[in-house]
């Protein structure tokens, strides 16, 4: 079996990650796309609570694995906030017994552009305050960074192409 290339899309709300996903999908040929918040997409009173992560977290890594067991897939483009090194852990253990090769990059941009892209798509303050604490988290990391601020999402997927090749 071949190693599965993960392009590991990480970052706060707003920092562009689903959008350079779908548009790095488009030009993907054996590629498979997971959203983590697909996999507990609730109504909107997001319930953020250890149960609710373990369940997310659960449900994410079985589709990782199964799409790294899929002959047709050679890469998973997988977006998700994933600020936590604990999350990080816990993926690479999950799929420590496959072959798979981790091809992380953290989306940032600036805290005014992330306030506009948060409340332009009806947001609340709170959900600025939030996603800034993980930006914060997510920089930490020590993982390649893409500063998205002044990018389009054209200019965002090729340029994690780049980071990740």
């Amino acid at each position: 079996m071949e190693s599965t290339a993960i392009l590991a899309i990480a970052g706060a709300m707003g920092a562009g990650k689903s959008a350079a996903a779908a548009c790095l999908m488009e030009g993907l040929h054996r590629s498979v796309w997971l959203d983590g918040d697909w996999c507990w997409q609730q109504g909107r009173d997001w319930h953020f609570d250890s149960a609710t992560r373990a369940m997310a977290l659960d449900n994410i890594c079985y589709l990782l694995r199964s799409f790294v067991r899929n002959e047709h897939f050679e890469r998973v483009v997988f977006s998700w906030v994933l600020h936590l090194p604990e999350t990080w852990d816990a993926l690479e253990r999950a799929l420590s017994e496959l072959p798979v090769i981790w091809k992380p990059v953290v989306l940032t941009c600036s805290e005014g552009e992330l306030r506009r892209r948060i409340l332009a798509r009806g947001g609340t303050e709170a959900d600025v305050e939030r996603s800034l604490s993980r930006d914060a988290a997510c920089r930490a990391l020590r993982l390649p960074l893409l500063d998205t601020t002044r990018l389009s999402v054209e200019e965002t997927a090729r340029r994690i192409l780049e980071i990740t090749a």
